[in-house]
């Protein structure tokens, strides 16, 4: 359907994915390797079909990635192997011109251009695609390379996102900050919180978590709209690029900003929203918030005595000044998937899909 609810596709497939650069990969029947797909136009229309074939990738840069589990391969935007060559393994598809590839499977991976070309001065080994500009690869140890193959800093222990310019990283212990030049910008002077689905894994006694010493600083965010929040002790603050405190920590949770607003808590039950001076411009009165996006927010005003598992349950939408757009179960919520709000009728992925608008509007399909 399109925004407004119009149906533009008529409902005849079993799955579909995404539209990515006007093309989408559907199916309407099962064969044994799972689903027969085929891709068609945003008019509905059969562009092409991969035979017995696996889409592993949307289009991107004008390539998708096709496998048949044994061999991989790119297609155009005609079906084509425009590049004559398969391999036994890929990762991701094309980004900032290049893609990731290996003569064998989960090991040994370069890179290639969009000629299909082995890229002889980059890296090779346990590498992940581009993003922004930017990859990252493994080699006892996490290195960062730009477009251009270019080492980026030195090695380190960890790599843990990239987000306006800054890389946030770890050297020893502790966590900090540097820039796309490899200029160390913000010292490695913050831990992190164990967390308990790690632990469990790594099959560690959680008994005692709670009750361990944690660092004085500690858990700080990438950055967004120029802050990233910390914990000082038990408290959440923000701070800026240069590690100055913008926002003394006082709240027992935080979420990061956006539209110039963050959901803050001070007691840990009611969330209200303060700007990037600390002022509240929305008072603590909900018992669970999202964050603003197309200038509405959803939020939790009747607090919940149970929840299903996994269930990330809201029941109202606001705007900016803290008003009501409308009040409306919503489960399973996503946010914005493109310009309509979507999220679930009941639990666990249960109730259908719904969709609302910036207005609060419900959109229905409709023939």
């Amino acid at each position: 359907m399109d925004k407004t609810g119009k149906i533009k596709i008529k409902a005849e497939y079993l799955n579909v994915s995404d539209f990515s650069e006007g093309l989408c990969y559907v199916s309407k029947e099962v064969i044994k390797k799972g689903y027969k797909w085929i891709f068609i136009d945003t008019t509905g229309n059969k562009a092409f079909d991969i035979k017995d074939n696996f889409p592993e990738t949307k289009f991107s840069e004008g390539f998708a990635r096709i496998s048949s589990f044994d061999e991989h391969w790119f297609i155009n935007r005609k079906g084509e192997n425009e590049l004559g060559k398969t391999w036994v393994d890929g990762r991701g598809n094309f980004k900032n011109g290049y893609a990731v590839v290996s003569e064998k499977q989960f090991e040994d991976f370069y890179f290639i251009n969009n000629k299909g070309e082995e890229i002889e001065n980059f890296p090779k080994g346990n590498l992940r695609p581009f993003s922004n500009g930017y990859s990252t690869y493994y080699k006892d140890g996490f290195f960062i390379i730009d477009s251009l193959g270019n080492q980026i800093g030195g090695k380190f222990k960890l790599i843990d996102g990239f987000r306006k310019g800054l890389f946030r990283v770890k050297n020893g212990d502790k966590w900090g900050f540097v820039d796309v030049n490899g200029n160390l910008v913000i010292d490695y002077i913050y831990e992190k919180d164990r967390r308990r689905e790690f632990d469990k894994i790594r099959k560690l006694n959680i008994d005692s978590l709670d009750a361990l010493p944690k660092a004085h600083l500690r858990n700080v965010s990438l950055f967004y709209e120029g802050l990233a929040s910390y914990q000082d002790n038990d408290l959440y603050g923000f701070i800026n690029k240069e590690n100055k405190v913008i926002i003394q920590p006082q709240f027992k949770k935080v979420n990061d900003f956006s539209e110039g607003l963050a959901g803050v808590s001070i007691d840990g039950n009611k969330w209200g929203f303060i700007n990037k001076t600390g002022v509240f411009v929305i008072k603590p009165s909900y018992y669970q918030v999202d964050s603003f996006e197309n200038g509405v927010c959803a939020v939790n005003i009747n607090k919940q005595e149970f929840q299903f598992a996994n269930d990330y349950f809201l029941d109202a939408l606001i705007n900016q000044n803290g008003e009501i757009l409308t009040e409306k179960e919503m489960h399973c919520y996503l946010g914005f998937q493109g310009e309509l709000i979507e999220f679930y009728g009941g639990g666990h992925f249960s109730g259908g899909v719904h969709y609302l608008n910036k207005n609060g509007e419900e959109i229905k399909p409709t023939e």
